[in-house]
C-alpha cells in the first residue's frame, strides 16, 4: 500500500519533468522493497558493526546478493512490452494545481475535500489539452522539428541528439531520432523553405527568393529579399519554436523567455536587439500572411 501511495504521489512530478511514467513500477517493489528491509539493510548494518574486526565479508556478500536480486528484478521489469509510457510535457499551471489540489483533498476535513479532487481533474485535463509547439528550431539552427499528424518529424537522423531525444520525449514520443526524420523531406517542402548546414551548402547558397524562409547553423551571406534566420540571429535568440494562440501562429524565443540578461551568451545592444525584434515580427508576418504553417497533429 504503502508503495502504491508513494506511486501515485510522485508519478505526476515524474512525468512532468522526465515525459515517462513506468507502468510496472509497483510489480518491482512489490518483490524488491520486502528483500531489502530482511536482508540488504539488516546485511549492512551487520557488516557495518564487523569492519572494527575485519568480519565483515560474509555480511557484505550477503548484501551483494540482494542488490543483485534487485537490479535483476529492474532488467526482467523493464523488458515487459509497454513498461514505459511516454507522456507529453504540461503547462506549467498544471503541476502548482495538482499539488495544491491534491494536499487539499487529503488534508481538508468535511465535504469541502471535493474541491481538491474537482482541481485534480481540472488539472489533468490542462495537461491532456496541453498543445504542443508547431515548429521547434534549435540553439544552433542545425535541427528542425515539425509537428505531423504521425508525429514529429525531424530534419536529422544523427547529431543534436540530446536536443532531439527532448523534443520527441516533450511530445509524449517514443521514437528514436532516426525513426522521427522519416517522412522530413516531404513535410518541409511543403513549407517552401530552405534549411541550409554546414559551411559548403550555405558557400552554394548566393541568392534567395523573396518572402523565402532561410534557416541556417552558419553565417548566411545571401542577396535577396529573403528572411534569413542564421548563426548569428540564434546566437542572440536561442532556440525558437512555433505556437498556434488564438488562431494565429506566434514565434517565441529563448530570448523572450529568459529576457536580456547580463550573463547571456550575447548581451544585445539597443540596435541589435531592434534588429531582431524586426525579424522576429517578419516572420511571424510571413507565417500568418503565406500559409507557411506546418501540419498540425490532432489533439489526443
Amino acid at each position: 500500500m504503502s508503495s502504491l501511495v508513494a506511486g501515485l504521489a510522485t508519478a505526476p512530478i515524474a512525468a512532468a519533468h522526465f515525459n515517462m511514467v513506468s507502468q510496472y513500477g509497483l510489480l518491482a517493489n512489490l518483490i524488491s522493497v520486502p528483500l531489502m528491509g530482511l536482508v540488504i539493510m539488516p546485511a549492512g548494518v551487520i557488516g557495518l558493526m564487523l569492519m572494527p574486526f575485519e568480519l565483515e565479508g560474509g555480511a557484505l556478500w550477503v548484501m551483494g546478493q540482494g542488490l543483485a536480486w534487485i537490479l535483476g528484478v529492474a532488467d526482467w521489469v523493464a523488458d515487459f512490452n509497454d513498461a514505459v509510457r511516454y507522456i507529453k510535457a504540461p503547462a506549467p499551471v498544471v503541476l502548482p494545481l495538482l499539488a495544491v489540489s491534491a494536499l487539499f483533498a487529503v488534508l481538508w476535513v468535511g465535504r469541502l475535500r471535493f474541491i481538491g479532487v474537482c482541481g485534480c481533474l481540472l488539472g489533468f485535463l490542462i495537461w491532456a489539452q496541453t498543445p504542443r509547439p508547431l515548429l521547434l528550431i534549435s540553439d544552433s539552427g542545425a535541427l528542425l522539428g515539425i509537428l505531423a499528424p504521425q508525429g514529429r518529424l525531424l530534419s536529422k537522423s544523427k547529431g543534436t541528439g540530446f536536443v532531439a531525444k527532448n523534443w520527441l520525449r516533450n511530445d509524449g514520443d517514443g521514437r528514436s531520432q532516426t525513426q522521427a526524420a522519416q517522412g522530413w523531406q516531404v513535410a518541409f517542402d511543403n513549407l517552401n523553405w530552405l534549411h541550409v548546414v554546414g559551411k559548403r551548402a550555405a558557400a552554394d547558397k548566393k541568392d534567395c527568393q523573396p518572402d523565402q524562409v532561410v534557416i541556417a547553423n552558419v553565417y548566411l551571406q545571401a542577396h535577396g529579399k529573403c528572411l534569413i534566420l542564421d548563426a548569428a540571429v540564434f546566437a542572440a535568440t536561442g532556440s525558437m519554436d512555433i505556437v498556434a494562440r488564438k488562431g494565429r501562429l506566434q514565434v517565441r524565443t529563448a530570448l523572450s523567455i529568459n529576457g536580456d540578461r547580463l550573463w547571456s551568451r550575447k548581451h544585445l545592444t539597443p540596435s541589435k536587439a531592434a534588429m531582431l525584434a524586426q525579424k522576429i515580427e517578419r516572420f511571424s508576418f510571413l507565417l500568418n500572411s503565406s500559409g507557411l504553417a506546418p501540419p498540425t497533429a490532432p489533439e489526443p
